[in-house]
């Protein structure tokens, strides 16, 4: 016979064996650009005036700048305790509505990415004052202070206080706002901007007596040797009265020295004077002039005044408190001059250009120049005599409203929070520096920035909320102590000086005791790698650095699955995956990326099974060693190993980056060896507001690395999970319980009378039932709460049991013995039990053409017998048909299905999905038998395929509801719920 002919006859069933893993040509699964950042191009700190309603236009970058869908949406958050900036975004540039300050976020309507910064509206324009009196009444000769409120706060000018004429004789104000009782009665004031003339407050006093007799004053001192002492009177009586005049010992004093004369012109409103005249010009000294009122019933009331007579001066500031004064703003310091009616003359300067003064109305108008404190000195001159002086000086502390953190002004992940180290990898001690802002101000209607001048510095304390958390005078943190935990700590920056007090908005660190930062992939590998490592908290993305061309850039490590085949064929040495990176400790990623790109990209798209370095997944079995001819899948290498006791938050992971064609799509089928992004492989693992994207497998989660038996936690929280070639997250276990001739798909131990899928039957249980089988039965346990899952070549969620068919439970004696090194391969796995929390947001209306299981058997391009063909969309357009299965396929035209959780494999499931129904899912159970997949069940075994889908059905989220929701806000929203 020929040789041809014999060695066809031969390959008849090794072509049917090929045709039991055959798949259709990979069917080209295109996804629209998706976001990958968003870059906003200001200031840290953005000023706007708000007086004359400036618009500021935020400029702003979407990546990449081919991404299908660019829009953005405007958030605000207060920042610290300045009041909130009420702000309007529109047509891309922000309105204010009040003053204040705001953080400003724009967030991408895909992707969920955000930047920041800071918007602080200021106002030079005065719009109100309301002003009150720290007393509603006061008796003759005492002062009550006038306080007023600028409408908005950092918009005060200098005031004017008007009393009507009619109300001189009952009070006098002095020019900062000082008012003094005269005489009984009630008097207004009006208070008006010196600025803007058209703001204005009135406020009102009352003046009473204590006696029916008061003196406006009982001392006066005079230079000029006459004046008036104004009386109030309290009595509607007729009064008599009289006056004594004596000396300092109690001699009377004659009208050769003074003129005392009392002026009772205005008796009958209760108003009177007591007129003086020094005749004699040489006398200084002390006179004591007593009055007495008699009144017509019988009551007598006296009253004394002194009367100095002086010719020296002095004088003091009217108010002693060191003032405040922000910058660009004005302000008056009255001082008092002694006597008050002396002929003198003034000068006035500063101690250096903080503020400058100048003399106005004789008084000093101080203006604000720059932060710090500076000394107004007043000379008061002898106006007869010009070497003659007196000289008071005065701290002035010029403040600002808008000394800000400028590291408040970014975002820093989804979770929003800076992590801080102590050390470096190195083992040096880790300093991190906080810049201060100062703010603007006005001046000739532009905004200067405002400078920091004498004594600001050296008067700057910088506080922390924690004793193991130092901070510096120039605002550079250290962190002390060991073994302490992360630790949330507050700084912030605070000017004082002898009571004037002003402070910057809080900067909230969490602080890392235990902890190195990482800078770079020269400092991420040392750190993953020490023998015991420290929790890492990462400053940089990490990319282009990663060591291509360094031999060990990875790691190998054996396989955690099955790997019968392997030993069956002798090759147990090659049952290994490539670890490019460790996490056995804690990360804190900043919102950082680290992105595999130049290690699991495949190097050449044309022969990447040669040239990639990660070349693919192992095999579960295979017609020949390399997988050529046919293959299904296990394992596949691992960008990312998470250990026991990990958490990673605010991280983004990616297995690569995906090119774009010229319709801006990118395809995921040119995932197909790039590895599993994530692998978690041990229990109590944390991911909490990260990222991870772009891999055959984006977290795939098994069981303990060194102990299948041991049970693990997962908990995925406020997290985004994307674009996979097979499926977003891959569940299952790697403790199996082996099959026999007997029974190729074994129930587990205990396991007596559940069906399956056991999905159905949990259902069903109660509480304490369900207890009992996840202790019996479950593995894996995984938790995900206000999370995203997008874009998958299969589906979303794989729920995964081992095969288990005939064909793998003894190769000797399968299809004479051609696949003899398939023995003892038929397993039952322990099961996984996923829950969902919060919002969990699961974008998988999938055209059902583009579900593609192609990966998942990999076959040579020889195909025979395409009725057998293995395609999951396939299969569920073949169920569909029936009418119980109807609703599985929404749409006429395009056909879309709920690529959603699948229960998938071939063997006994032990997996379950509790609270499905809160999801609006529903169950479809299907047998590869159900499709006439006769060869493949002999493989894979037939128990039920469960998939757990929205359908036709389903409220308010249909594939035209899905492409909506992901054009809002609303799309990605979930995971900034904190």
């Amino acid at each position: 016979m020929n040789k041809k002919l014999i060695m066809l006859v031969l390959s008849l069933p090794l072509i049917l064996m090929i045709c039991l893993f055959s798949v259709s040509n990979t069917i080209r699964v295109a996804i629209s650009i998706p976001v990958s950042k968003i870059e906003i191009i200001s200031d840290n700190i953005v000023y706007m005036n708000f007086d004359n309603g400036e618009r500021y236009t935020i400029d702003y970058t979407v990546y990449p700048t081919n991404a299908k869908n660019k829009e953005v949406y405007f958030e605000t958050e207060a920042v610290g305790n300045a009041p909130l900036a009420e702000l309007e975004y529109i047509d891309g540039q922000i309105v204010a509505k009040t003053c204040g300050k705001a953080k400003v976020y724009l967030t991408t309507v895909d992707g969920g990415f955000r930047d920041s910064f800071i918007v602080q509206v200021e106002s030079v324009k005065l719009h109100s004052i309301e002003c009150d009196v720290d007393k509603p009444s006061i008796y003759v000769g005492e002062t009550a202070q006038i306080t007023t409120y600028f409408v908005p706060e950092n918009s005060a000018t200098l005031l004017t206080y008007n009393v009507k004429e009619e109300d001189e004789h009952i009070i006098s104000v002095s020019p900062s706002g000082i008012i003094t009782g005269i005489s009984k009665g009630i008097a207004e004031i009006e208070v008006v901007s010196e600025q803007y003339s058209d703001v204005k407050d009135i406020v009102t006093i009352e003046i009473k007596n204590k006696d029916i007799l008061d003196l406006e004053s009982d001392e006066i001192v005079t230079w000029n040797k006459q004046g008036s002492v104004r009386i109030s009177l309290d009595t509607e009586e007729e009064c008599e009265y009289t006056y004594t005049v004596v000396d300092e010992y109690n001699q009377t004093v004659g009208s050769s020295v003074i003129d005392v004369q009392l002026n009772l012109t205005n008796e009958s409103d209760g108003r009177i004077s007591l007129d003086y005249l020094f005749v004699n010009n040489d006398f200084n000294g002390d006179i004591f002039v007593t009055i007495t009122a008699q009144t017509a019933g019988g009551l007598t009331v006296s009253k004394t005044c002194k009367i100095s007579c002086v010719n020296k001066i002095s004088a003091q500031f009217e108010s002693g408190v060191i003032k405040g004064v922000a910058v660009g703003k004005q302000s008056i310091e009255p001082f008092k001059v002694t006597p008050a009616d002396a002929s003198v003359r003034f000068e006035c300067e500063a101690s250096n250009d903080n503020v400058s003064v100048e003399i106005k109305n004789n008084l000093p108008y101080i203006t604000a120049r720059k932060l710090g404190v500076s000394t107004i000195i007043v000379k008061i001159y002898n106006a007869d005599n010009a070497e003659e002086f007196v000289e008071i000086s005065k701290d002035i502390v010029v403040t600002t409203s808008g000394m800000s953190i400028e590291e408040n002004a970014n975002t820093y992940g989804i979770e929003n929070v800076f992590a801080f180290a102590k050390t470096e990898v190195d083992g040096t001690v880790s300093n991190f520096g906080l810049t201060l802002s100062y703010g603007k101000f006005k001046i000739n209607d532009i905004f200067e920035d405002v400078e920091a001048g004498d004594n600001f510095v050296e008067n700057i304390t910088w506080v922390s909320s924690s004793t193991n958390a130092s901070i510096d005078k120039s605002g550079r943190i250290t962190l002390a102590g060991t073994n302490i935990e992360p630790e949330m700590v507050k700084f912030k920056a605070v000017f004082e000086y002898q009571g004037v007090k002003f402070e910057s908005d809080e900067f909230t660190i969490q602080c890392i005791y235990n902890g190195v930062n990482v800078r770079s992939y020269k400092d991420l590998w040392k750190a993953t790698n020490e023998a015991s490592p420290k929790p890492i908290v990462l400053h940089n993305d990490i990319k282009d650095d990663f060591a291509i061309g360094v031999d060990r850039f990875y790691k190998e490590i054996a396989t955690t699955y099955d790997k019968t085949y392997y030993k069956n064929i002798g090759s147990e040495d090659k049952a290994k995956i490539k670890v490019l990176i460790e996490f056995k400790t804690d990360v804190y990623g900043n919102g950082h990326i680290i992105n595999a790109h130049n290690v699991a990209w495949k190097l050449n798209l044309e022969n990447a099974t040669t040239n990639a370095v990660f070349k693919g997944p192992l095999n579960f079995v295979a017609m020949s060693e390399n997988g050529g001819m046919v293959s299904v899948k296990a394992q596949d290498n691992v960008c990312f190993a998470v250990y026991k006791d990990v958490t990673l938050t605010n991280i983004e992971l990616k297995g690569c980056d995906l090119q774009a064609d010229s319709n801006n799509e990118y395809d995921l089928t040119d995932l197909t060896y790039t590895g599993t992004v994530v692998e978690v492989f041990g229990d109590n693992v944390n991911i909490q507001y990260s990222r991870i994207t772009n891999g055959r497998t984006v977290l795939r989660a098994f069981g303990d690395i060194e102990d299948s038996s041991k049970v693990i936690h997962l908990n995925i929280q406020n997290s985004i999970l994307s674009g996979a070639r097979e499926f977003i997250m891959r569940l299952g276990s790697n403790c199996f319980v082996e099959g026999t001739k007997e029974q190729s798909s074994p129930r587990l131990p205990g396991d007596d009378n559940i069906t399956f899928p056991a999905q159905k039957e949990y259902e069903l249980m109660d509480t304490h039932e369900r207890q009992i089988y996840d202790n019996a039965y479950i593995k894996t346990f995984v938790n995900v709460k206000n999370s995203v899952f997008k874009d998958a070549g299969i589906f979303a969620i794989a729920l995964d049991t081992h095969f288990s068919g005939p064909a793998l439970e003894d190769g000797s004696g399968y299809l004479g013995g051609l696949v003899s090194d398939w023995k003892d391969l038929a397993k039952t796995s322990y099961g996984v039990k996923l829950t969902f929390e919060g919002d969990v947001k699961m974008y998988c209306w999938t055209d059902i053409n583009t579900i593609d299981s192609s990966t998942l058997i990999e076959t040579h391009e020889l195909s025979a017998f395409k009725d057998i063909e293995f395609n999951v969309g396939e299969m569920v357009e073949t169920i569909s048909k029936n009418e119980k299965f109807s609703d599985i396929i929404v749409g006429d035209t395009t056909k879309y299905v709920h690529a959603n959780i699948a229960f998938f494999g071939g063997g006994k499931n032990y997996s379950v999905f509790e609270g499905f129904n809160d999801y609006g899912f529903n169950g479809y159970e299907i047998k590869l038998s159900d499709v006439n997949k006769t060869m493949l069940q002999a493989a894979a075994g037939n128990e039920s395929f469960y998939f757990l889908l929205n359908d036709a059905n389903t409220q308010n989220f249909l594939p035209e509801d899905q492409e909506e929701i992901l054009k809002t806000k609303d799309a990605y929203s979930c995971i900034y719920n904190k």
